[in-house]
């Protein structure tokens, strides 16, 4: 009786050192992959910062005023331009008269608004 106990003892240390051993490995192969992981989620992060400082530098308006200015031959609006503008739709709606059906020059916004 007391072999036939011994024996269950050991089989039961084999199966449960077996288990251990599964368990640790698992534990080693999930610490690599979360390594793993942090290194891809701080490389992304980096990217998103890279992207982001270079879409400020493209979207800079002087930069872009001076590009437009250099290739596109236009300047920024001035104050007197936005003013011009606003005259001149002042006009359109004083001297042309309403054409008949669809938008009229009445029932356009005000520029500004």
């Amino acid at each position: 009786m007391i072999r036939a106990l011994n024996l269950m003892a050991l089989m039961i240390a084999f199966v449960l050192a077996g288990a251990l051993y599964v368990a640790k490995n698992d534990v080693k192969h999930t610490q690599a992959r979360l390594v793993n992981l942090q290194t891809q989620i701080a490389e992304a992060r980096e990217a998103v910062q890279l992207l982001e400082n270079e879409e400020a530098f493209l979207e800079a308006p002087g930069r872009l005023a001076e590009l437009a200015e250099t290739h596109l031959g236009v300047a920024p609006m001035t104050a007197t331009a936005r003013s011009n503008a606003q005259e001149v739709l002042v006009q359109l709606r004083t001297e042309r008269p309403a054409p008949s059906g669809g938008t009229t020059f009445a029932s356009l916004p005000e520029a500004g608004q």
